[in-house]
């Protein structure tokens, strides 16, 4: 791209998504910032377990855009979570990060309201899918000023 070419609407919006990264693997952790970082995020926070993700939320939930969590974690899993952030903001695109993808789970997370799945391990462009659909939600609420009832949902279980 020139350097005076803007870059693509989607990208723009992606950089100044807000997002929230649960997992109680270092590794996972620090490759999942690498790859938003790539993408072009510049604001990333991470918890290392549900505990933490919930207070972060509490401390910080108006200005996330998005929580993208580990389905399995020690003492407060991915499910826990999701139920936890429901109460407290029912709108928050939330994304479950799994390796298994077993049927009654799938459902359970479903009926919680969970906003999307990525299956580990997952590429780059899947994950930039996956924010560009968050971006696209943020950006029609912001410019559209609709009700929750009248917007589109953030991207869906696959």
């Amino acid at each position: 791209m020139p350097p005076s070419a803007e870059p693509p609407l989607a990208d723009r919006r992606l950089k100044d998504l807000r997002l929230l990264i649960v997992d109680d693997q270092p590794n996972a952790l620090n490759l999942i910032r690498d790859l938003l970082t790539n993408i072009g995020l510049r604001w990333v926070v991470t918890a290392a377990n549900g505990g933490d993700a919930i207070r972060i939320i509490e401390a910080r939930g108006a200005s996330l855009d998005a929580v993208l969590c580990d389905w399995t974690m020690p003492e407060l899993n991915g499910l826990e979570t999701l139920r936890r952030v429901r109460k407290m903001n029912p709108d928050l695109p939330f994304v479950m990060v799994t390796g298994s993808t077993d049927p009654s789970s799938v459902l359970a997370a479903k009926d919680m309201g969970v906003s999307g799945y990525l299956k580990k391990p997952f590429s780059r462009e899947d994950l930039r899918k996956k924010l560009v659909a968050i971006a696209r939600v943020k950006a029609f609420r912001a410019d559209s000023g609709a009700s929750d009832d009248e917007l589109p949902s953030a991207p869906g279980p696959e």
